[in-house]
């Protein structure tokens, strides 16, 4: 069995954001390892951190350890943005894809940033490889945004988000715009990427899924680590297991 490592430590933080401050109500603690869930039931809160993680925030108070306690003062001129990233994926709610680039030229875009490929390599095999972990048809891939489905839209932007397999994932409500019937998949793929070890933070509102989801939940109100079953209504808990036993039926077929 292989030892969780530490990816993201986060003590006493407080921030200034092009959103607005970071822990005004009370600091942020959370510690993430490497194959974890984390779930911010405060989507706001959790969209602020996001952008204090990847370098578009001043930290106030408090510290980010991020990749085995390597302390990271984390600002809007980090000058080691260009390692953050490489090595944090964001998917985005439902803004970020690039209207005049295809799906696949929008998957891309990281891997041929960071110079993935080869000199005048054409190859794209990176992004095609993440296109069809999201179950994008190939027929979707040469098409621009525009044209079509918003869920065909939103797999390309959780798509994006893994293809260069960053140790640390934030996704900022992954169930929005999805139909119900997609959930069991969602669910199913983010268990696959615990499983490949990804450290994954997400903000959601979608209190059934969260409780599917996490291995912990942050308390909007103290910022601090608890577990859904004493965070949540029982009946979001229970919504939660009879989703988790969807997904688990999926992955069985």
């Amino acid at each position: 069995m292989i030892t969780p490592k530490q990816i993201l430590k986060i003590k006493n933080l407080t921030a200034a954001t092009p959103l607005g401050p970071l822990g005004a109500t009370a600091p942020v603690n959370l510690t993430l390892h490497s194959g974890e869930v984390g779930i911010f039931l405060n989507d706001r809160e959790c969209r602020k951190l996001f952008r204090t993680i990847i370098g578009q925030g001043k930290l106030l108070t408090g510290n980010i350890d991020f990749l085995d306690n390597n302390s990271r003062n984390i600002t809007a001129n980090d000058k080691d943005a260009g390692f953050l990233l490489k090595n944090v994926g964001f998917g985005f709610r439902d803004l970020g894809l690039i209207s005049n680039r295809t799906i696949l030229e929008n998957v891309d875009l990281p891997a041929r940033y960071h110079n993935y490929y080869k000199k005048g390599s054409s190859d794209s095999h990176l992004a095609k490889a993440a296109l069809t972990e999201l179950g994008v048809p190939r027929k979707y891939w040469d098409k621009r945004p525009p044209h079509v489905a918003i869920s065909i839209r939103k797999r390309a932007l959780l798509a994006r988000a893994i293809v260069l397999r960053p140790p640390l994932l934030l996704l900022d409500e992954p169930t929005a715009l999805v139909e119900s019937p997609m959930l069991p998949e969602l669910l199913s793929w983010i268990d696959s990427l615990k499983d490949k070890g990804f450290a994954i933070l997400i903000a959601c509102t979608d209190y059934p899924f969260a409780g599917a989801a996490a291995d912990w939940v942050v308390d909007p109100d103290s910022n601090k680590i608890t577990t859904s079953e004493e965070y949540m209504d029982p009946a979001w808990t229970k919504s939660g297991a009879l989703l988790k036993d969807l997904s688990n039926r999926l992955v069985m077929r």
